[in-house]
């Protein structure tokens, strides 16, 4: 039966209930991770240059990062890739322990570094700093209460009140962690730890697995600069994630884009840094800018105190489950008062030479690579990526035309000879036409494929590729007509049809046959004659060598400053080339060749990677070789000697117009 209760013991506990939610002292503290960090860290000098409270103002792009460690947060791992001098480790490890000391108080957690003793170096050079510069060193206490010897901190350990804990571990000891159970894991550097934990396997998934029991709530960080290709654990990581994307406005047009070192639009048009070098090669002390990807606007270092607070993280993929967050972020980023544009490329010439074209220190070079650009590097492969051979594409002429207005600009010497190379395959022919300059600056002219019937030599595509051959001239846009000087044709997938296809023309049409390395004894490391079935000659070409030089031609996407000539060797494509195209010139790559059981390297080859397409590949490095083939053939005939001399041929043509006619639209095919 319900008992009846007064107004006036209503009032009284009514009043009761005023008066306790009025001794309650605490209050809902709601902060995000970057504004508790921005409230709480002071950086002393110790640490950084710009010591002081921290501010998310510096670097802007890393509080999204910071906020995805909020608990409230889906987000249950972060990887991030990044150069250096970005603030990354002090902005993102160090500010995650520092806000579960102070703020969240109850999670278990680890630093992973490569080692041990790198561990126990961070936590004392930095953590601790951290945690006594921001005043929080009165947290640290030992869970064990009742013994008021322990302080809460050791070598191997330090407890907080609330419960949490952190302990450093190094990834060789990875094994040893069997029996912990960790809510929040900070993984530096991973780059740096070792393949394997001893016996036990991948050091990530072992570490990984100790958060198992936390599947719901765990916060998992990774992150590092890049080191070798096909071993780099960040790479594997950002990969898994949703591969984000700092944009930034241009300050000309506004247009939002990813900062690069060099990159190129569909158009052509070129964006990235760009500088200015004196006559020896060295940098122009200012002149570093960097173009924006739409108008070319030109920004200089400072700008970055404007465009970065205004820039925003993209999602570019999707991830391997919706937890997973990855972050890209190379030192051009690096905030103003850090690193400077200037730095950087003051870094790449030091390894890289822009007039030769190559390598100067490999090391050096993989520094600059990692550390700059934010990228693994493979020392045993040279790769090209189809960003640095569209840069070879030329907005100022289209297939079908000979640039010799361009050429002169470039070089100061007009197209001298046009050179054609046959690629053979079961259902279709592909082609390539191009032109050279004396210092071997080459133009590409055409590039078809003929689809049909390719089973006979004097029917279907094989006679559509006879008529180009002996009827095609390509006209210049300074008057001259040049035929086809010499072509080579591939014939390893069918010799014997090739053979009887070369031995119809009396001379310039060549049947070729690739090698990795040059024959003993031959007059020319680049290639070698040898007898066909059909007794014509043929030329086994040693390929090696002329991906090499087509590889470093690419490879080089410096700007040249404005009164110079290009690049000795440089390769140029026209607008109008397919994407396919350029996909095609980086489908193989050069790798060390080591002994199975020594693992000592004894040379280098060149494979396809995985199962592109390399028929553009091919047809460029046959267009090479047709040059050298010609040249060689000219200076033993007319000059009687056994080496190739590019200079003295050219001046010969241009005497006596053995590969061009001035003006004469009916000019005869000449191949010497």
């Amino acid at each position: 039966m319900r008992s009846e209760i007064s107004p006036e013991h209503d009032a009284e506990c009514v009043d009761w209930l005023r008066q306790s939610f009025r001794d309650i002292t605490d209050e809902l503290d709601d902060r995000r991770p970057s504004e508790y960090i921005e409230d709480t860290r002071y950086l002393p000098p110790s640490t950084t240059v710009m010591q002081g409270p921290y501010s998310f103002k510096t670097t802007p792009f890393l509080k999204e990062i910071i906020n995805c460690f909020d608990p409230m947060s889906d987000v249950r791992e972060v990887a991030m890739r990044k150069g250096v001098q970005i603030g990354a480790t002090v902005g993102i490890l160090e500010n995650v322990i520092l806000y579960y000391i102070g703020y969240v108080r109850t999670a278990p957690m680890m630093m992973m570094t490569a080692d041990s003793e790198l561990a126990q170096v961070r936590m004392e050079s930095y953590i601790t700093p951290m945690i006594n510069e921001s005043g929080l060193d009165d947290r640290i206490r030992s869970l064990d209460i009742k013994n008021h010897r322990k302080t809460g901190k050791t070598d191997k350990k330090i407890e907080w009140i609330g419960g949490g804990w952190l302990v450093p571990f190094g990834a060789q000891n990875a094994a040893k962690m069997r029996s912990m159970s960790i809510q929040v894991l900070l993984c530096d550097e991973i780059d740096g730890w070792p393949l394997k934990a001893g016996r036990d396997g991948d050091a990530c998934s072992l570490v990984l697995a100790r958060t198992a029991a936390f599947e719901k709530t765990r916060k998992v960080l990774w992150i590092s600069t890049p080191l070798e290709t096909g071993t780099s654990k960040i790479d594997v990581q950002y990969y898994k994630g949703d591969q984000r994307k700092f944009y930034i406005p241009c300050r000309g047009c506004g247009e939002m884009q990813v900062l690069r070192f060099t990159g190129s639009n569909a158009d052509g048009t070129l964006y990235g840094l760009v500088y200015k070098t004196n006559a020896d090669g060295t940098l122009i002390p200012g002149s570093v800018r960097y173009a924006c990807q739409f108008c070319q606007h030109e920004h200089i270092n400072e700008d970055k105190v404007w465009f970065l607070p205004r820039g925003e993280w993209r999602a570019t993929a999707e991830p391997s489950y919706p937890g997973f967050r990855s972050y890209d972020l190379p030192a051009l980023y690096s905030p103003e008062g850090f690193q400077s544009w200037e730095a950087q490329i003051r870094q790449y010439l030091d390894c890289y030479d822009v007039v030769e074209q190559r390598i100067l220190d490999v090391n050096r070079y993989q520094t600059f690579y990692n550390n700059v650009l934010g990228r693994s590097f493979s020392p045993e492969s040279t790769s090209l990526t189809v960003e640095t051979v569209r840069n070879h594409r030329s907005t100022k002429y289209k297939s079908g035309m000979v640039p010799n207005r361009l050429a002169v600009k470039d070089t100061g010497k007009h197209i001298g000879l046009l050179v054609m190379s046959v690629d053979v395959h079961d259902k279709h022919l592909d082609y390539q036409v191009v032109g050279f300059c004396r210092n071997l600056v080459s133009y590409s002219i055409a590039y078809g494929k003929l689809i049909g019937d390719c089973s006979g030599a004097n029917r279907g595509e094989w006679a559509v590729l006879k008529k180009i051959i002996m009827t095609k001239k390509y006209q210049a846009d300074d008057g001259r007509v040049y035929p086809v000087a010499i072509t080579l044709i591939d014939s390893q997938y069918n010799a014997d049809l090739v053979y009887r296809f070369c031995n119809q023309f009396a001379v310039g049409v060549i049947p070729i046959g690739g090698r990795d390395k040059p024959q003993k004894n031959s007059a020319y490391k680049e290639f070698r004659p040898f007898k066909t079935k059909a007794g014509s000659t043929g030329y086994h070409i040693v390929v090696d060598i002329y991906k090499d030089r087509c590889s470093n031609a690419l490879r080089n996407t410096d700007r040249v400053p404005d009164g110079t000539f290009v690049h000795a060797g440089k390769l140029n494509f026209p607008l109008d080339y397919t994407e396919a195209f350029f996909k095609e010139l980086t489908s193989e790559r050069r790798v060390k060749v080591k002994d199975k059981n020594t693992g000592k390297v004894y040379g280098h080859k060149w494979e396809v990677i995985g199962d592109r397409q390399n028929h553009a590949w091919d047809l460029t490095i046959y267009a090479q070789a047709a040059l050298d083939l010609l040249v060689a053939n000219v200076c033993e005939l007319r000059f009687g000697i056994d080496y190739i001399d590019y200079d003295l041929v050219f001046e010969l043509n241009d005497t006596e117009q053995l590969y061009y006619a001035l003006a004469d639209p009916d000019c005869a095919i000449i191949a010497k």
